[in-house]
């Protein structure tokens, strides 16, 4: 019999507002020559979540997000990988979900967040799930 899957019901320690908008980026350990090409599963100001191929335990992480509106190509931030959890695929399955936390400036969270409006704006006027 299967126990039923339990829902936190206690007080939301997010800050900001998840949405489920896929953008394109690279990821890469800081100092490393190794990366890896991934979608968002949902992103906020504080962080993202994605699956990645491999085992990324604690890592500081570069990022390079392609925002899909006119008004720019892409934004540079950097991330602490915050908790992974391997996905239940098969035996050999090497994806992981991972949620990352952004360590950015000011004008980081100002940005992102300018292309996180303009991204919502977009699906809203086309009418999108969001």
């Amino acid at each position: 019999m299967k126990k039923a899957k339990e829902v936190y019901r206690g007080e939301e320690k997010r800050k900001y507002i998840r949405v489920s908008i896929p953008f394109t980026f690279i990821h890469k350990k800081e100092n490393e020559d190794w990366q890896e090409a991934s979608t968002t599963k949902d992103i906020s100001l504080g962080g993202l979540r994605f699956i990645a191929s491999k085992l990324l335990s604690n890592a500081s992480l570069e990022l390079e997000i392609w925002i899909p509106t006119s008004i720019g190509s892409h934004i540079k931030l950097k991330a602490k990988v915050v908790w992974q959890k391997k996905k239940k695929k098969g035996i050999f399955s090497k994806e992981y979900e991972t949620g990352l936390s952004f360590v950015e400036t000011e004008k980081d969270r100002k940005d992102l967040g300018f292309f996180l409006e303009k991204s919502l704006e977009k699906r809203f006027l086309l009418n999108e799930k969001i």
